[in-house]
């Protein structure tokens, strides 16, 4: 018996390790919170990154300071503040430190939607609607400032006939507003195309060899589903080139197959069951650079720089996986 009460008041003693925190401030009631980090630890390099839930504070293992072979750093993804995306090096070899991420406002950005008729403006603004609900609910971090303005048919139907190759005369147009998603909605047959690349590459291999053309600009056209015009978004902000990982369905890029379905918005050609970013989407729709302009959310200093190149299909360890989904 006496043995027994040793062994319990043995075991009582017993402490997890202490680690370090992870406190978030200005959450609002209401939110959900996803964080993502990476770091190096006493015994390790944690070089992918983890992702969990947070309620405004998480605990961390015990952080140690970096270094060039093994960076710290931190995102925090919500439905109602911008990402943020930042190195954490203040770690030190002791447990309980203490590391702070004050949540922003979300990212407010400007589109210029055009229109030559009454019947397309109340379609743009069906689709703009969706896209928004549907950017908050995947805790991209930005909200939609929509402005609905009148283009006439001949500038239009020059849209249709040349597309991406008429960037150069769109832009110097009165119809066009630099720094800003310029949104046009044309007489085509085809559901939509964002002017990021000029022309669609036609394999993954050879996309470097495609100049750019302009990611502010994106055509709409008359086959269009609600979802459309958020699947443009996404290309618009970095999720290209289609057959490299932007459209993640296996006749664009085999190597996705099975990992990604028909309710993914990049899906190509899909309908209103398009209704989620992943997590390694989201990422990069914040945080890409690329030959082709990088997010727009960046070039168009909505988000500071500079951006970070993560491949589309190749693993990299400053990126998270274009499948890392939400937890």
């Amino acid at each position: 018996m006496n043995s027994l009460l040793m062994v319990g008041a043995w075991l009582g003693c017993i402490t997890v390790a202490a680690g370090d925190t992870l406190r978030l401030t200005g959450i609002e009631p209401g939110d959900t919170v996803v964080v993502m980090w990476r770091g190096k630890t006493s015994t390790a390099c944690n070089e992918t990154f983890t992702v969990l839930r947070s309620s405004g504070k998480t605990e961390l293992p015990n952080l140690v300071p970096s270094d060039r072979d093994c960076p710290s750093e931190i995102a925090v993804f919500s439905e109602k503040h911008a990402m943020v995306h930042e190195p954490a090096n203040q770690w030190t070899h002791h447990p309980e430190d203490v590391h702070t991420v004050d949540l922003r406002p979300l990212v407010a950005v400007p589109v210029h939607i055009w229109t030559s008729n009454a019947a397309d403006e109340q379609r743009a603004r069906q689709h703009m609607e969706t896209a928004s609900q549907l950017f908050l609910k995947n805790k991209v971090g930005i909200k939609f400032e929509p402005a609905f303005r009148n283009a006439p048919n001949r500038v239009l139907n020059h849209i249709t006939t040349e597309q991406c190759a008429a960037t150069t005369m769109i832009q110097k147009s009165e119809f066009y507003t630099p720094k800003i998603l310029n949104v046009y909605y044309v007489e085509l047959q085809r559901t939509g195309r964002n002017c990021a690349i000029r022309d669609t590459p036609p394999s993954c291999q050879l996309a470097d060899s495609f100049p750019k053309a302009d990611g502010n600009i994106t055509y709409i056209g008359t086959t269009a589903t609600g979802t459309t015009l958020a699947h443009e978004f996404g290309h618009a902000f970095g999720l290209r080139p289609a057959r490299c990982g932007g459209h993640p369905n296996p006749e664009e890029t085999p190597t996705l197959a099975g990992q990604f379905d028909k309710q993914n918005i990049m899906w190509a050609a899909g309908g209103e069951e398009r209704q989620h970013f992943t997590l390694g989407q989201v990422f990069r729709m914040n945080t890409q650079s690329d030959m082709w302009g990088g997010t727009m959310l960046i070039e168009n200093g909505l988000r500071p720089g500079p951006g970070r190149e993560c491949p589309l299909l190749a693993p990299d360890g400053e990126c998270p996986a274009l499948t890392v989904s939400w937890p």
